[in-house]
């Protein structure tokens, strides 16, 4: 029997986890590109068999002068969490289809082994699975974006989706010191520090925007919420009506937006309504 610390004894139960199901596809090409371990080889051999190789694995690559080995399996650890979960996303039926020119996709897989939180593990898996299902789907700038996110300021997105219009933004009058507004916020414990952050993050734009057009009494307009319209009448004609002004998110911020779990709230919903309706337009549908 060959000795093993307690680090490598760690990393060989993991690899031993992931190796006895059926090796196909996304997940043996990844770790075969990011560490040269073969998955489909060692599935085959028996456990003593891939312990003396990992063992031989580490000695050839030097890994333990040049790292400590508690960081060595702490990556190890953390790229293989989010191997896992994106093999979970991947379009298994795809032939591999990522060059080795793929920035993007190699630098979030080479991010993931510095992220430890699950929540993180699980938006880099998916937005992992989403560039290898459509090579192109994710842009540099949100991985650089993901470089600078925290566990706490995930959770500040996820929580602030709550309050986003889709293809317009986050109202701005939402964060107004009007009462109606100041109320909502403090019922919904909504920081606006938070928000601020997200916007020095690169997730949400700085700079608001608005829209000016002529509108006929009776015109009728839609709001998606979400999966739900919010639909609006004209109770008179507006010449060059401003459409309130919005923080629409970046690029980085819609990408990683579509990975979340959103949600909506019946008490943003009755203010977005109430504040169309002091504007001169009858709610339809909501």
């Amino acid at each position: 029997d060959c000795f093993m610390d307690p680090t490598t004894a760690q990393i060989i139960k993991k690899m031993d986890e992931i190796a006895t199901p059926a090796i196909q596809g996304f997940l043996p090409v990844i770790i075969d590109k990011m560490t040269g371990f073969k998955l489909s080889q060692w599935s085959a051999q028996g456990k003593k068999a891939y312990e003396q190789e990992m063992i031989e694995w580490e000695k050839e690559k030097n890994l333990i002068m040049a790292f400590s080995q508690a960081e060595i399996a702490r990556k190890v650890n953390n790229f293989l969490n989010v191997a896992e979960k994106a093999n979970k996303y991947v379009n298994q039926s795809k032939e591999f289809l990522i060059k080795d020119d793929n920035d993007v996709f190699w630098g979030l897989l080479e991010h993931s082994k510095g992220i430890s939180n699950e929540d993180v593990q699980d938006l880099i898996a998916k937005i992992i699975a989403s560039e290898y299902n459509a090579p192109g789907a994710c842009s540099m700038s949100t991985l650089h974006t993901l470089k600078s996110l925290s566990k706490k300021e995930l959770e500040n997105l996820t929580f602030f989706s709550n309050f986003y219009l889709s293809e317009y933004g986050f109202l701005k009058d939402f964060f107004g010191m009007d009462e109606k507004s100041l109320s909502l916020r403090v019922k919904l414990k909504i920081d606006y520090d938070d928000f601020l952050g997200l916007q020095e993050l690169g997730l949400i734009q700085s700079n608001d925007y608005t829209m000016s057009i002529n509108i006929k009494k009776d015109f009728v307009f839609a709001i998606n919420y979400h999966d739900e319209k919010l639909v609006f009448k004209a109770t008179k004609d507006f010449e060059k009506w401003n459409f309130p002004s919005c923080y629409k998110l970046t690029n980085a911020g819609r990408e990683i937006l579509e990975h979340l779990d959103k949600k909506k709230s019946p008490d943003f919903k009755e203010w977005v309504n109430d504040f169309f309706n002091k504007k001169g337009f009858n709610t339809l549908l909501s």
